[in-house]
C-alpha cells in the first residue's frame, strides 16, 4: 500500500468538501470521508491523536500523475474527482491517519471502512451483523482497524450478544468499532475490540465533531 501526500487532507478541507456537495447528492466516496471525519475526531478526543491527517492509499500507477498535484491549489469542489482518480480501492486499508505527513517515519492508524444496514442488510439485526462480522474473517490477520457504521439505530442490534461473538470467534482486525450517525444528534462509537468482556460507547455531539483545533 502507498501513501502519497497528495491524497492526504487536513479535516477542514474535507469538511468543506462534504458541506459543498450536500448530504443529498452524497456517493459511496462521500460517506465514507464522513465516516472517515468523524473517526478521526473520537480519536483525537478518546486517545489524544491530534494533528492527524486524513489520507487515502494511493494507486502506484499514477504516482507521477499525483506528483504533479502536489502544490497546486485546486478548487475543492474538485476533491471528489481527484479521489475517483487516484484513490486504490482494491486494498484492506479505505483511510490512514497520518501525523506527521513530512517525517521519515510517520505514525500511521489504518482504517477499513465498512457500512452495515442499508439496502438488503436493512432489516439485518444482530444475526444479520454476525453473519457481515464472519463474512470478514476471509482477511489475513492485519493491524487495521474495521470501522462499522450502522445505518439507522442501534435498537435491532444487540452489542453485547456482537462482542460476546467476536471474543469466542475472533476476526483478524486490531479493533472493532461501530458508529451510528444522527443528523441532529452527532455520532455514537462503540469499541468492540479490544474488550474487557464488555463493549464501552461514547458519544459526541455534531459540534464537537465540526470543532477543530
Amino acid at each position: 500500500m502507498k501513501i502519497h501526500t497528495a491524497l492526504c487532507f487536513k479535516p477542514e478541507d474535507l469538511s468543506r468538501y462534504l458541506t459543498s456537495v450536500g448530504l443529498e447528492d452524497f456517493g459511496k466516496k462521500e460517506y465514507e470521508i464522513l465516516i472517515a471525519f468523524c473517526f478521526r475526531k473520537m480519536l483525537e478526543i478518546q486517545k489524544g491523536y491530534k494533528d492527524y491527517s486524513i489520507c487515502f492509499p494511493s494507486k502506484e500507477t499514477l504516482s507521477k500523475e499525483l506528483d504533479s498535484l502536489i502544490g497546486t491549489s485546486k478548487p475543492i469542489s474538485s476533491l471528489g474527482e481527484i479521489l475517483d482518480t487516484f484513490v486504490n480501492e482494491d486494498t484492506l486499508i479505505d483511510v490512514i491517519y497520518l501525523n506527521p505527513i513530512e517525517a521519515e517515519k510517520p505514525k500511521i492508524y489504518p482504517v477499513q471502512i465498512k457500512r452495515f444496514g442499508h439496502g438488503a442488510q436493512a432489516q439485518g439485526g444482530t444475526d444479520g451483523l454476525i453473519t457481515f462480522l464472519d463474512s470478514m474473517k476471509r482477511f489475513p490477520q492485519n493491524e487495521n482497524s474495521l470501522v462499522i457504521s450502522l445505518e439507522g439505530s442501534f435498537t435491532n442490534v444487540h452489542l453485547p450478544t456482537i462482542t460476546k461473538w467476536i471474543n469466542e470467534n475472533g476476526i483478524p482486525f486490531r479493533e472493532v468499532v461501530v458508529l451510528t450517525k444522527d443528523a441532529a444528534q452527532g455520532v455514537t462509537y462503540c469499541q468492540l475490540k479490544p474488550n474487557n468482556g464488555k463493549h464501552v460507547c461514547s458519544h459526541l455531539t455534531k459540534d464537537e465533531i465540526l470543532r477543530f483545533g
